[in-house]
């Protein structure tokens, strides 16, 4: 079982690697490394989330190295964890980007010019279901991108997609509207007579989506939208339709 952002953190690890501070013993690296790299990660116009995801990611290193054998750690108990003592960016404020719709005509609102756009663009025929799929399931855009085949269910119960969930080691369930169990229908179509159980439904890797997303944004003429704002959509319209919290904590 993979955990949620497991794609995202490898990527930093790789880059924490690249780091001159990486070739220092973990004991030897001190709090005031750490805020210069905090100053140097601002001060190159990093968003302050990026910056406190990279030191999250080093602290846990140092946890798990503090973290005695019996816990699946290194031992190393006397190893102080020098981002303890880092000044952290702030927080961000949350996001509150919804979709708009069009006072008079709802089939000219911001969600209708953007899968126009992703349909009239590279790969949309990839671009459209996974933005559907993000606005009805409110699913991560790593999680969509990985949907295998056989994880697609059809039950007496409704049609939902099962996925393995970090947070508790058990499988999840993320119940399907008309229109997402639908566009999966339509994929499944398409794929080959002998595809297995963990064929991909989807081709394209988060970078590839991420350029494609932006192309069709800018031709729709949709500003301040981001991919991850579809997750946010789609919750809210979850919650608009009686869903409560425990849920959407679920999806």
């Amino acid at each position: 079982v993979r955990k949620k952002g497991w794609v995202q953190e490898g990527v930093r690890i790789r880059w924490w690697r690249r780091q001159a501070v990486a070739q220092k013993r973990l004991d030897a690296i001190t709090p005031e490394d750490f805020q210069a790299h905090v100053g140097r990660r601002l001060a190159e116009g990093r968003a302050n989330n990026t910056v406190r995801n990279e030191l999250f990611l080093i602290s846990g290193l140092y946890e798990l190295a503090r973290d005695r054998p019996t816990k699946g750690g290194w031992g190393l108990t006397g190893l102080d964890n020098p981002v303890l003592h880092v000044a952290l960016p702030e927080m961000p404020p949350p996001r509150k980007r919804r979709l708009e719709d069009a006072e008079d005509d709802h089939s000219k609102g911001e969600e209708a010019r953007l899968l126009a756009a992703l349909r009239d663009g590279p790969d949309g025929e990839v671009m459209v279901p996974v933005c559907i799929l993000a606005l009805d399931t409110g699913m991560r855009q790593s999680e969509l991108l990985d949907i295998r085949l056989g994880q697609v269910r059809n039950t007496r119960s409704g049609r939902y997609i099962e996925r393995p969930d970090s947070k508790n080691g058990h499988p999840r369930r993320v119940v399907l509207t008309t229109r997402a169990a639908k566009t999966l229908d339509e994929l499944i179509a398409k794929l080959p007579a002998n595809a297995q159980e963990d064929h991909k439904l989807f081709r394209l890797d988060a970078v590839q989506v991420d350029y494609r997303w932006r192309l069709a944004r800018n031709r729709a003429g949709v500003k301040g939208l981001r991919f991850h704002d579809l997750r946010h959509e789609g919750l809210s319209r979850m919650a608009e339709k009686g869903l409560n919290l425990g849920e959407l904590r679920e999806q």
